[in-house]
């Protein structure tokens, strides 16, 4: 059992299994191989106006430093950031305004 859960965590983690997970569903991958994937790399956002988010993403990502540490309150800066989003998806405010608000709630939270 232990050897097949093995060889599963290895074929969903794989860049090609990224690649899939990130054309169908959006999470941007963790494999550097996956990042270069034309599939991945010339990606284009319907949602930002056709940003380019495979490049501004993967660019990004070639830029976290190989030891990441998570503050205390990454959930609840996550959490604050999605909540943004939604102000503008849902609640139809501007994005300078979601923006103002999502910065208001970080401060006060980190505060």
């Amino acid at each position: 059992m232990k050897e097949e859960a093995k060889k599963l965590v290895a074929w969903l983690t794989a860049p090609e299994q990224q690649e899939f997970v990130f054309t169908k569903l959006g999470n941007f991958p963790s494999s550097e191989e996956a990042l270069k994937a034309p599939a991945v790399a010339d990606a284009k956002s319907e949602y930002f106006n056709g940003a380019p988010i495979g490049k501004i993403f993967g660019d990004a990502a070639q830029e976290i430093p190989d030891k990441q540490v998570l503050g205390r309150k990454d959930g609840t800066i996550k959490d604050i950031f999605s909540q943004g989003l939604t102000l503008i998806e849902s609640q139809n405010k501007s994005p300078d305004e979601a923006w103002k608000t999502t910065d208001d709630r970080i401060k006060k939270a980190t505060g």
